[in-house]
């Protein structure tokens, strides 16, 4: 009962606390969902722009980069980061990208050769993905196999990869024309049509299978 003061009871108080506790809960959900899609959007698009700079520098040259190219005639493995990022883990002035396994980082020759070609270069990532203990995950890794790689996906040869890290559970990979893996082990990979990442520390990873050399 409320007292002849016009107080609340100690049972009345706590109904109010917990209503407000739930609100606080529902809006602070909403806001991180709403900020995990702003950026989650924004670099995608800055994904989009890195690898246009890279399809503008295949028109003009009617070849892929140098670095590229000689991966593409059995030269190895291509791994670097598509685009740029904020951070630089060893100081040596070249951002990284995948700092979940091995500190991928750019390539100089690589972006050296379409700024030459008058590329922009885009910033795509300012923030990473945290997957835990197995490490931070910033921008897109573009990854290059030669002729010799086995890696597959429901049994086809899949040279060309684009992989990056969206904020959140269960979010959408853009395929960028490609396939999103979402099961398998490597090298034999599978893809389903579904576009729902794997799921890492409560965040999503995006193994995308590029069918297309840049429209080469």
């Amino acid at each position: 009962m409320k007292n002849q003061q016009g107080g609340f009871t100690i049972m009345e108080l706590i109904v109010v606390i917990s209503i407000i506790s739930v609100l606080f809960t529902l809006g602070a959900t909403t806001y991180r969902r709403a900020t995990y899609r702003a950026k989650n959007t924004q670099k995608i698009v800055n994904l989009k722009e890195a690898a246009k700079v890279v399809s503008a520098y295949v028109i003009e040259n009617g070849t892929l980069p140098d670095d590229l190219e000689s991966v593409r005639n059995n030269g190895g493995v291509f791994v670097a980061c598509l685009g740029k990022t904020t951070l630089d883990t060893d100081a040596d002035g070249l951002s990284n990208c995948d700092s979940t396994s091995t500190p991928y980082e750019e390539i100089e020759s690589f972006n050296a050769s379409l700024t030459a070609a008058g590329g922009t270069i885009p910033l795509v990532d300012d923030s990473g993905v945290d997957f835990g203990s197995l490490g931070r995950f910033w921008g897109g890794t573009l990854v290059y196999f030669d002729t010799s790689s086995d890696v597959t996906v429901n049994g086809a040869l899949r040279r060309l990869w684009l992989n990056y890290a969206l904020l959140g559970p269960s979010q959408r990979c853009e395929p960028f024309g490609g396939e999103v893996v979402t099961s398998g082990t490597p090298p034999n990979w599978l893809a389903s049509g579904d576009t729902t990442g794997l799921q890492v520390n409560g965040n999503t990873v995006c193994y995308i299978a590029l069918t297309q050399e840049f429209g080469r």
